[in-house]
């Protein structure tokens, strides 16, 4: 599933204590394993009073559904936690229930892959190239 992070700076930017930049960490997990996580920059022109605009993250995320159900059980959610690199409780959190989520009708299973052979190094043409391999 695809998941869309939208984050709004609510802090004053201090070049004294943000310096140049700060960084977040954004984990996704589904309370006992991490499922997606990875670091983003904000900048001083990221964040203000007048100038602060909100930052869209997108990735995607497993889920599962029972055998012979049309949507993922109510009890199952996902937590986001956004956090910072440096400061010590500087920390947003998130859940997420799954039972709203859209499921496709169709399962859209990944093709097969192929036995192709593979060329040989002489169709580049070029031995410089061809050296490399």
């Amino acid at each position: 599933m695809e998941c869309r992070l939208t984050i709004s700076p609510q802090f004053i930017w201090s070049d004294r204590w943000n310096g140049n930049q700060e960084s977040f960490w954004i984990i996704a997990s589904n309370g006992g394993e991490v499922l997606h996580s990875e670091i983003f920059v904000l900048l001083p022109k990221d964040v203000g009073q007048k100038n602060s605009k909100e930052i869209i993250v997108t990735f995607f995320l497993p889920y599962e559904i029972e055998e012979g159900e049309e949507k993922v059980r109510a009890s199952v959610y996902y937590e986001f936690y956004i956090e910072n690199d440096r400061w010590i409780g500087a920390l947003a959190y998130k859940e997420l229930y799954l039972d709203d989520i859209e499921i496709p009708e169709k399962d859209y299973p990944h093709t097969k892959l192929l036995q192709l052979n593979p060329l040989p190094i002489s169709v580049l043409k070029n031995e410089n190239y061809e050296s490399l391999y």
